[in-house]
């Protein structure tokens, strides 16, 4: 699912197609999908906009070749697929298009339309002739197929606490944002490591029962908890490194402490002082140094000037 971005309404009409009779638009830059592989589904954000001062009962149907292939979902639940929805008046409304291409498809360009389409309701019904109740507005999609994996996984490692008590468990949060063109379940390989030695080298797997990250969507999984019961108090470096089978996909690192409060503010300050001493005892040098140069060449000047 890629990123979703909710514009200020005003913004909208530079890039959206706006019915006036219907009082709906849509974004109008087609949706183009690189080597999308078979068998695999691919998310894409659609965002409608309604520009009434009433709500609107919107559709959502795709045309074409890509019809097939095409299921709407709430961004909150991509278990059940919709078909329609209320938005709101004077406001916007995306939901997750999935395209499934097929395992048996062949390589080549499929083309079809996303659509949006304002339903009547019962007073539009009354007052309207029945050409005119539904307006609808397309946006192409050209999706291409292809055999070939290409590999692109952005992820966010965000640690709940830096600082932790002895003992106490490290929780790290890990969002996968997926731009391949296939699914992934990454494995991750985590060590915690300070100056003397690594002190824990671990692998978690994929979480079961939580689906892949599908190609083009964005993933939170259940937040890691790691133990670190018998590590001492200091600094560490925590190292994760996320795979699939033996071929490595992403590499992060963050620095965390362990100790009690009053020791962690104190190797904060000892930190800070050995910080500042080291650039004392640099100026310090650097002074010295200019001095004894200043002195040298005027002792060079005075012996010059009595052997005149």
């Amino acid at each position: 699912m890629k990123k979703i971005i909710f514009f200020p309404m005003l913004a909208l009409f530079f890039i959206l197609n706006i019915s006036s009779a219907a009082a709906i638009g849509q974004m109008t830059a087609p949706i183009i999908i690189e080597n999308a592989m078979r068998g695999e589904d691919v998310h894409q954000a659609i965002t409608a906009v309604n520009t009434d001062p009433r709500p609107a009962v919107i559709q959502f149907s795709a045309g074409g070749q890509i019809e097939k292939w095409t299921k709407f979902y709430l961004v909150s639940d991509l278990k059940n697929p919709i078909s329609t929805s209320t938005v709101a008046s004077s406001s916007n409304f995306t939901v997750t298009a999935v395209f499934s291409v097929p395992a048996d498809a062949a390589n080549g360009e499929y083309s079809g339309a996303i659509s949006v389409t304002k339903l009547a309701d019962e007073l539009e019904a009354k007052n309207e002739s029945q050409t005119s109740i539904a307006q609808k507005i397309d946006r192409e999609v050209v999706i291409k197929v292809s055999d070939q994996e290409k590999i692109s996984l952005q992820i966010s490692v965000i640690p709940k606490k830096y600082n932790l008590l002895p003992g106490e468990p490290m929780e790290i949060r890990i969002i996968y944002d997926n731009q391949s063109n296939v699914q992934l379940k990454p494995a991750i390989n985590i060590k915690l490591q300070n100056a003397e030695k690594v002190w824990q080298n671990v692998i978690y797997p994929y979480p079961d029962g939580v689906e892949a990250v599908k190609s083009l969507g964005r993933q939170e999984i259940p937040a890691l908890s790691i133990q670190t019961l018998g590590l001492p108090n200091g600094r560490f470096a925590a190292n994760l490194i996320f795979t699939r089978g033996e071929e490595t996909l992403a590499e992060k690192e963050f620095s965390f402490s362990i100790g009690p409060s009053s020791l962690v503010g104190t190797l904060s300050v000892s930190n800070w002082f050995a910080g500042k001493l080291n650039w004392i005892l640099a100026s310090t040098a650097f002074i010295l140094l200019m001095a004894a140069i200043v002195l040298f060449r005027k002792n060079l000047f005075l012996r010059r000037t009595d052997e005149k």
